[in-house]
């Protein structure tokens, strides 16, 4: 069957994020900035996302060899994700306006705005450190995948079965019909999920189609657990510099507590 101009193709898009993160991963290298950094941890989880896909599809023969691969796409969406969780927080910090007569909640604002570029200093070390150290095993497990799927290069899926097959991965997953979603350990799960699944939907071509809108309901929820884990992380920041009376710490766990009340709507919307 011909593929109608909706269709995703699955190996050409993992072929367009390989190129990307290769970029990526050059440019941290020389100068680890929030934009880099950021492309770096997204296109590695876009890659995860594509082979997690992939092993969906029967007509795609099975790959070997990608373990290794995997690991070392972690290891470096792990260090990367450190050194981006401190932009994220320090970015939310300058957001936010202190009360009027706030000369302490600035203080303390300051105080963990400069606690967090430290740690960032010390997160793009580790960061560049395991670039250098990874960079010839990347670029040949990388290289190793594209040589095993050129032959399947024209395979594609039409909206309807990518949406059921991400949508599938994401229950298993997730087990979101399960319910309970209070313990903040499975609410991160479920948000990475839905990550993971955002990203098999936007396979499909950026035109109205079952699984753009796939997509665009796990961006929901995907973004929507973001916002309460960065901020529930850097409340316990807040806490441990700035002290559990501050006024700054009392009012970022007043919107943690407000952000997981939205989350978990959202996911219980999921679940009905």
């Amino acid at each position: 069957m011909r593929p109608t101009s909706s269709a995703a193709w699955p190996i050409r898009t993992l072929d367009e994020h390989i190129a990307v993160i290769t970029q990526a991963i050059e440019e941290c290298r020389k100068d680890p900035t929030e934009h880099a950094v950021h492309r770096l941890r997204t296109t590695s989880r876009r890659i995860e996302a594509q082979l997690a896909l992939l092993r969906l599809c029967a007509e795609v023969p099975r790959l070997r060899h990608t373990g290794r691969l995997r690991r070392l796409l972690k290891l470096l969406r792990q260090r990367a994700g450190k050194v981006r969780d401190f932009d994220v927080q320090m970015e939310s910090l300058e957001s936010l306006r202190p009360p009027r007569r706030g000369a302490q909640w600035k203080h303390d604002q300051q105080l963990l705005i400069d606690r967090l570029k430290t740690k960032r200093k010390k997160a793009v070390v580790r960061l560049t450190r395991d670039l250098h150290q990874h960079d010839d095993d990347l670029t040949t497990r990388l290289a190793e995948l594209t040589a095993q799927l050129k032959s399947q290069e024209a395979f594609s899926l039409e909206p309807q079965l990518l949406m059921r097959s991400a949508t599938t991965w994401f229950q298993d997953q997730a087990f979101i019909r399960q319910g309970g979603f209070d313990d903040p350990a499975r609410l991160h799960a479920i948000r990475k999920a839905a990550k993971l699944a955002r990203y098999m939907g936007e396979n499909a071509a950026k035109t109205r189609n079952a699984a753009r809108r796939f997509a665009e309901d796990m961006e929901t929820l995907q973004e929507a657990g973001g916002a309460w884990h960065d901020c529930l992380a850097l409340a316990g920041v807040a806490a441990k510099y700035a002290g559990t009376k501050s006024s700054l710490t009392l009012n970022l766990q007043s919107r943690c507590t407000r952000l997981l009340k939205a989350y978990q709507r959202l996911l219980r919307q999921a679940a009905a």
